[in-house]
């Protein structure tokens, strides 16, 4: 299967390094190379990190009559079908999800895997499940610091709510990769942040991600500002016992936060499950919208 990266490189405004792009797009790094590429990679990886690079892109389920309808995007009219994408199932609307505590668990966790990347002739069954990937370019683009703190924390949050599916030791390409990723984001530059990923990138090269996601955490809740209290207990370790008070902070993130730092803190939370409050917010975080949140607040 072709690296996504291949596949939107012509449209990447060329101030950006192939490295740089593979980093905000992610879906060819940070993920093992023995995973297929899933519905909720392109939604919440590269879709955001399409954006990043200055295209607006919209996912949208054809049949075999792509173009006989303009598609459009706020209104206007995307310029290009960058790629068609064949998924092992239909994926279910999203609020489908958490409307009803009928469904069953398994179909809320459900996530269908990428089978194929269909060639731009290919002739679409009307009865499979195909997406097209269609893109229009954006005025104007977000600054550096913008760019590289929304694609850590992606990163962040895609280790919390897959772990199973992140890159391992053994994938040393890859991983040789997201190091170099890092240290080009932290340049030459002094300051917290850069400093934390430093850290991250040292443990990334000697030990692995699991060692690295912490200073990763570190570094991306500094940038973004948040309390000291939050901050401290989402990177603390799991067998550290919270105080009530950090308790209760990461249940007010966790149910009122944007969806990756609801991921982040109901990752912490798992620890706390014992505790009823913890609990209950766990159990309603597994009907949220957002997958990754779905995932993080699963029962291990």
């Amino acid at each position: 299967m072709s690296n996504f990266v291949d596949i939107v490189g012509d449209w990447i405004d060329g101030r950006w390094s192939p490295l740089a792009a593979s980093g905000i797009l992610a879906v060819d790094l940070i993920i093992r190379p023995d995973c297929s590429l899933t519905w909720s990679d392109l939604n919440l990886f590269a879709l955001p990190g399409l954006a990043v690079l200055g295209l607006e892109a919209l996912l949208t389920q054809i049949g075999s009559n792509l173009g006989s309808e303009p598609k459009l995007v706020d209104g206007q009219p995307v310029e290009s079908c960058l790629a068609r994408f064949e998924f092992e199932s239909q994926p279910l609307p999203e609020l489908l999800f958490y409307a009803s505590e009928e469904i069953e668990p398994a179909q809320r966790t459900a996530d269908p895997a990428l089978v194929r990347i269909l060639a731009a002739d290919e002739v679409v069954d009307p009865e499979t499940c195909v997406y097209a990937l269609q893109v229009r370019r954006l005025p104007g683009q977000l600054s550096r610091p913008e760019t590289v703190t929304g694609t850590l924390l992606r990163w962040c949050a895609f280790l919390c709510a897959s772990p199973q599916r992140a890159i391992l030791w053994e994938h040393v390409e890859r991983r040789q990769l997201c190091s170099d990723f890092l240290v080009e984001v932290a340049g030459s530059r002094k300051g917290p942040f850069c400093t934390r990923l430093r850290r991250a990138e040292k443990a990334l090269e000697s030990v692995g991600v699991e060692a690295a996601l912490p200073h990763l955490k570190d570094a991306v809740l500094v940038e973004l500002n948040l309390p000291e209290s939050m901050r401290r207990a989402i990177v603390s370790g799991r067998q550290e016992i919270l105080t009530d008070l950090e308790r209760r902070d990461l249940i007010y993130l966790a149910r009122s936060g944007p969806p990756m730092l609801k991921v982040l803190a109901a990752d912490r939370l798992r620890a706390e499950r014992s505790r009823n409050d913890a609990k209950h917010t766990l159990e309603q975080l597994q009907f949220d919208p957002n997958f990754w949140v779905r995932m993080a607040a699963r029962s291990q």
